[in-house]
């Protein structure tokens, strides 16, 4: 989670989004779908409802009307007919009397 270049007297923390190995020279960008605070060692992978991009501090909600899945880059539509909260890693089924169009 630290780094340090050529005659430096200390280490210094990685950004949020990034992460390194132990005697790290600098820091590498987590990948979409994971995120990493400050100083951190590895990237960690977004839960279902979740998603982010490339060197992300943390996770986004996906909105309502979408899904996602674990370690997601990005937040998928719910179908017609299916409907979805804030955050979910789903979208499930409109009952008998009510329906959903497309989101």
């Amino acid at each position: 989670g630290k780094y340090s270049g050529n005659s430096e007297g200390e280490c210094t923390d990685c950004r949020a989004g990034e992460y390194s190995y132990p005697a790290a020279s600098s820091c590498i960008s987590c990948n979409a779908g994971t995120f990493s605070g400050v100083g951190q060692s590895n990237c960690s992978i977004c839960i279902g409802g979740k998603y982010s991009g490339n060197s992300e501090g943390e996770c986004t909600d996906c909105r309502a009307g979408e899904y996602s899945y674990p370690a997601a880059s990005s937040c998928i539509s719910c179908n017609a007919g299916t409907f979805s909260g804030v955050g979910q890693s789903n979208c499930s089924i409109c009952i008998g009397g009510k329906y959903s169009g497309n989101s």
